[in-house]
């Protein structure tokens, strides 16, 4: 049985680097009202994967798997490329949002390139740093705190929005984060 739980798992991370080639992961945007107003105030990019055999793939199958592999990185730097695109055309559109927001991984954090990545698609993409606002995980901060605090700040000086995500979901205290 371990064996087979292997075997799948070294087929979902080839098929997964196969989905990334063969453009087959997708973005879904979940809404984000304000609870006061009931206004639509943004929207959060989530990754899909849509096998041609296999249809719809959970993330709770696939996202583990790229986070062990190292696709991840990858994966949340297609995503933040193809959010910042669809900002853009919404905007073009007349739709009002007030950010994008997007998860980046605990590898993609950890990356000291992710500044640059970040300031690469808002100029190829022309959009307002302003608008786009990466989500980080509780554990992403943790992990290594100095490193993150050097890329918190680098995206604050560029203007890009901050948001830490699954809070209260790892180990560290409010002060120790803070």
């Amino acid at each position: 049985e371990l064996t087979a739980h292997a075997q799948q798992r070294v087929e979902i991370a080839f098929e997964l680097r196969r989905a990334l080639d063969q453009q087959e992961l997708r973005i879904h945007y979940q809404p984000v009202h304000d609870l006061k107003t009931g206004r639509l105030v943004g929207v959060e990019a989530l990754v899909r994967w849509v096998h041609p055999q296999r249809g719809l793939v959970s993330p709770a199958e696939f996202i583990p798997i790229a986070e062990r592999t190292g696709l991840i990185a990858e994966i949340d730097a297609w995503v933040m490329q193809q959010a910042c695109e669809q900002m853009c055309q919404w905007q073009e559109a007349g739709v009002v949002l007030s950010f994008v927001a997007a998860n980046v991984s605990s590898r993609l954090f950890a990356r000291r390139e992710l500044y640059q990545q970040v300031a690469l698609v808002l100029h190829d993409k022309g959009l307002d740093p302003a608008y786009p606002e990466l989500e980080v995980t509780e554990s992403a901060v943790m992990e290594d705190p100095e490193v993150a605090l050097e890329q918190m700040h680098r995206l604050r000086e560029l203007g890009v929005r901050l948001a830490i995500d699954d809070f209260g979901t790892g180990y560290s205290s409010l002060l120790r984060l803070k």
